[in-house]
């Protein structure tokens, strides 16, 4: 704020030149430059205070809609999350209030309002930390709703939007999991030797080669499964 002040007056300074004989003239421009100093402090201090009030109020409201979630109020916090992002559509809590609601809709079981949510929230904010698990709960929601091809590629896509992801080995094995209960065993081995290929230090591995020695013995191809599972 200091500097705002010192370039008004440097600028009023330079529109104000003053010759010595009208030196007569110099506090009258004097009180005029520090009438329009204080002004221009003045609506600084309350821009600042209307922006501090603001992230006040905003944080307040995002925390009690956390707080109604943490407590299992789910509807309430559903509500409330609802509001939060109508009225703060563009802050960065605005953002993790969208993955909140979908959480929040998970556990009402509006399976098909969690599948929506989370899976906007995936695709909009691509780079946000959550969007992997956004991705996962997409998944889980299909689950929910019977529809297991959507389900599978829909943790597929941890791995094709988010390969160095923590969680892209597992989601792949859900996948994978997924595919082989919808009998689509090419896209399950695909998915299984995906991850001993490019995950090889991951927890994944071992259960994925327990899974890919199923595949292999509903296939009747005995002494491939031998191998993966011994």
């Amino acid at each position: 704020m200091l500097k705002l002040v010192m370039r008004v007056l440097s600028r009023r300074m330079k529109s104000s030149t003053v010759k010595h004989t009208e030196q007569s003239m110099i506090p009258a421009i004097v009180k005029q430059m520090v009438r329009d100093v204080a002004w221009t402090v003045l609506a600084v201090g309350l821009s600042v205070f209307a922006a501090q009030a603001q992230n006040t109020k905003e944080n307040a409201e995002f925390k009690l809609a956390i707080n109604l979630y943490n407590d299992h109020l789910y509807d309430l916090a559903q509500e409330q999350l609802k509001q939060f992002v109508a009225a703060y559509p563009a802050t960065s809590q605005s953002i993790e209030a969208r993955f909140y609601l979908g959480l929040t809709q998970l556990q009402l079981k509006q399976y098909e309002d969690a599948r929506i949510s989370f899976q906007t929230f995936a695709l909009t904010y691509q780079d946000n930390p959550r969007a992997p698990e956004a991705w996962g709960n997409t998944g889980e929601a299909y689950v929910a709703l019977g529809n297991l091809k959507e389900a599978a590629l829909a943790f597929e896509r941890v791995k094709v939007f988010h390969p160095k992801s923590k969680s892209a080995p597992d989601a792949l094995l859900r996948a994978a999991e997924l595919f082989s209960r919808i009998g689509e065993r090419d896209n399950a081995r695909r998915l299984l030797r995906t991850i001993l290929q490019e995950y090889p230090a991951s927890t994944a591995v071992i259960p994925a080669r327990t899974q890919l020695g199923r595949v292999y013995f509903q296939e009747g191809n005995l002494a491939l499964a031998q191998n993966e599972l011994k």
